[in-house]
């Protein structure tokens, strides 16, 4: 028998942007919200969770653009609907490494915490990122890497 899972669609806030950034060079000037979303799955002896959101919202909207987040759309009100806690997931999988989707990986201690799986683990840090993440770009998550 296939196992089931159960696939919930999360959202965690709101970034307004200029359009333009997102269709290379048209519609400067029009703002657009965008959503911050991610997936909480479960199943087959599992919890995964697709992105993590951003963590500091004062940051976001300090260095990045404004951002918006009711409570319920902040990670820990999320997990406590689910009845999840941070130890409890097992898997975290980001689709990329930007603020907004990996901002809260730390939390998941049981899924490797931090980092952006066992390649990143092992690979050298080719080269820091562009230094505007509040750590300054010196952690794993906000280090770039080359993979060949």
């Amino acid at each position: 028998m296939m196992p089931v899972y159960r696939v919930i669609a999360l959202r965690y806030g709101r970034l307004v942007v200029d359009k333009s950034t997102l269709t290379y060079g048209r519609d400067f000037g029009k703002e657009i919200e965008i959503p911050v979303v991610g997936v909480a799955i479960e199943g087959n002896g599992h919890r995964i969770l697709v992105d993590t959101g951003f963590a500091d919202i004062a940051w976001v909207n300090e260095r990045v653009c404004r951002c918006y987040q009711d409570t319920e759309e902040r990670l820990q009100d999320i997990l406590d609907e689910l009845g999840w806690r941070p130890e409890s997931i097992d898997i975290v999988i980001n689709t990329h490494l930007h603020y907004d989707h990996c901002g809260n990986n730390a939390l998941f201690t049981s899924a490797g915490g931090g980092s952006c799986g066992p390649a990143a683990r092992s690979a050298p840090p080719s080269r820091p990122c562009c230094g505007a993440a509040p750590c300054g770009g010196t952690c794993l998550l906000h280090t770039t890497y080359d993979f060949y």
